[in-house]
């Protein structure tokens, strides 16, 4: 009895001290916010849409974004940038990671277009144990966005539960629009 109880003693001390190297190693951020920004340039009182706020993504906004792909790339959205697909929530994420597992792994290219997902939320430890290396099992490129204030600057307008269209032409949105499905969202590249 005292062989087992010393054996079970020894396992659960061996759990916590595994479990506090599992977490110390998983729970440091490896982002470097000095690489990256995201810079919404307001659209002018000739562009905009009455009534809307003249901030986050709308009609006349510039879009200059650097940011890191799932593997820790830096990305700049250039001026052969067609169409942002941003997702701000795990669902609209979900949606639009279902819809490209389908796809060839160059979709995105051969589209002009490029994803963006919010992951500002997800604590450090998640991100990097379970969030990332899902990410990194994808045949395509995912710009993510760690900072609460980029989130916020490119969804300002937005409704965060549904997946954010923007088409742009030389880093200028020309409209904004918000989509729930996977059929929606193949009905905006065919």
């Amino acid at each position: 009895m005292r062989l087992r109880t010393n054996a079970l003693l020894a396992a659960a001390a061996l759990l916590v001290v595994g479990g506090g190297v599992f977490y110390s190693l998983n729970s440091k951020d490896h982002y470097d916010p000095s690489k990256y920004s995201a810079t919404i340039t307001p659209a002018t009182a000739s562009t905009s849409t009455p009534g809307q706020a003249k901030s986050g993504l709308q009609k006349g906004s510039r879009v200059e974004l650097t940011l890191p792909d799932q593997f820790d790339a830096p990305k700049t959205i250039g001026p052969d940038v067609e169409t942002l697909v941003l997702a701000f929530s795990k669902g609209a994420g979900g949606t639009v990671r279902n819809y490209l597992d389908k796809q060839e792994a160059e979709y995105w290219v051969s589209h002009n277009a490029i994803f963006i997902a919010d992951i500002s939320p997800i604590p450090v430890v998640i991100r990097n144990t379970l969030a990332l290396p899902k990410l990194r099992k994808s045949s395509y490129s995912t710009l993510l966005l760690y900072e609460d204030e980029m989130s916020k600057a490119l969804k300002r307008n937005a409704q965060g539960d549904l997946i954010s269209i923007a088409k742009l032409k030389d880093n200028v949105v020309q409209s904004v629009r918000y989509i729930k499905t996977e059929a929606e969202l193949a009905s905006i590249f065919q």
